[in-house]
């Protein structure tokens, strides 16, 4: 967290700093003066935003992970892309990319059979799979 607070103070002196040389050196250049209380209100909302996204930020980094991938394993996803052979599934609320041998539609279930890097090898559950094999066959 240290690193992302220093990468942040830095970010916004800049910011500020480039927000000064255009209103305080290149506006009065091209004869254009901004009024004082307008670039204070300015700074101030610069300022702002950045508290904003930095505490945003420091918020979104210091949580951890409700699960870890490998316990997704087993899991029910929903496809939320066709497959053939590749698409997305979302398990647990997150998305993931997938990979079947089955081409797959919209919103099938699927059974999450391993994880090969941070891809999912997934197999339509077993009601699916079983009118997958119907249909293959004819029935």
């Amino acid at each position: 967290m240290r690193g992302y607070t220093i990468y942040a103070i830095i970010g916004t002196t800049l910011e500020v700093a480039a927000l000064l040389i255009v209103l305080l050196w290149v506006l009065p250049l091209l004869n254009i003066y901004v009024p004082w209380w307008i670039v204070v209100i300015l700074l101030a909302v610069e300022l702002g935003v950045s508290a904003f996204t930095y505490i945003m930020g420091r918020r979104a980094l210091s949580q951890r992970l409700t699960f870890a991938p490998e316990f997704i394993v087993g899991s029910v996803g929903v496809v939320t892309t066709p497959f053939n052979p590749n698409g997305y599934v979302k398990v647990r609320g997150e998305l993931w990319k997938a990979s079947c041998s089955f081409h797959l539609e919209v919103g099938e279930e699927v059974l999450i059979e391993r994880m090969d890097d941070m891809k999912l090898i997934v197999v339509p559950t077993v009601t699916q799979k079983s009118q997958k094999e119907a249909e293959a066959y004819g029935k």
